[in-house]
């Protein structure tokens, strides 16, 4: 049929056919895709999601809550732990650089270029790490009770010879004779037994400790 302006006319809409369609697109726009599992595999995709925000989350209360209780004790204890090589700054002007060996209640040990030294703890200014090591808390206790005098007081019954470097700068060489509670005595060397002199050095003041022979 045409109309009376010569056009064909459109054939009316079934009431029923306009019905359906509208169902069919609120359906699409509820769900956004005609795929039955798509509102699904979108819950799971957000739950991944809100699950991995959660233990990322949950992993940064825990590193905060470690480096708030770390202390430089157990970041030595941690780096000595993973064999780490360290450089460290000192107080005394030193660069001792190794791993360390081993760690007292106030010194460590140090493995040097050619042999261990002792370096107060009191004395580190500074840790230096190898570029691309991992972060060191430093959380963990610290077991050892042995104190740098004590140390020292062990190493006098062999007579060594040694260097120390105080908080200062200072460097005094000679024989380690002797180690007390608060104080080493050291014999300076001579080639006659005359030109030998003692000399005392508070234990409180030494930065660093190597023994040369």
């Amino acid at each position: 049929m045409t109309s009376l302006f010569g056009e064909p006319e459109q054939p009316e809409a079934d009431p029923a056919e306009l019905r359906a369609n509208h169902r069919r697109a609120r359906h699409r726009d509820v769900l956004g895709a005609t795929d039955p599992l798509t509102p699904i595999l979108r819950w799971m995709a957000d739950n991944r999601s809100d699950r991995a925000a959660a233990e990322r989350a949950r992993q940064f209360w825990l590193e905060r809550q470690a480096a708030e209780e770390a202390t430089l004790a157990s970041v030595l204890a941690d780096l000595a732990e993973r064999h780490v090589t360290v450089s460290l700054h000192t107080s005394s002007g030193g660069r001792p650089s190794g791993k360390i060996l081993a760690l007292g209640a106030d010194f460590i040990t140090v493995a040097g270029s050619r042999v261990p030294m002792l370096v107060a703890v009191d004395a580190i200014e500074s840790i230096h790490t190898p570029p691309g090591e991992r972060p060191t808390v430093g959380d963990r206790p610290l077991l050892s009770d042995r104190t740098l005098a004590q140390a020292l007081g062990e190493l006098a019954a062999d007579r060594p010879d040694v260097l120390i470097r105080t908080g200062d700068g200072t460097s005094v060489t000679g024989r380690l004779m002797v180690a007390g509670r608060d104080v080493v005595i050291l014999r300076s060397q001579g080639t006659r037994m005359r030109d030998r002199s003692q000399v005392y050095v508070p234990v409180a003041s030494i930065g660093e400790v190597t023994v040369t022979r």
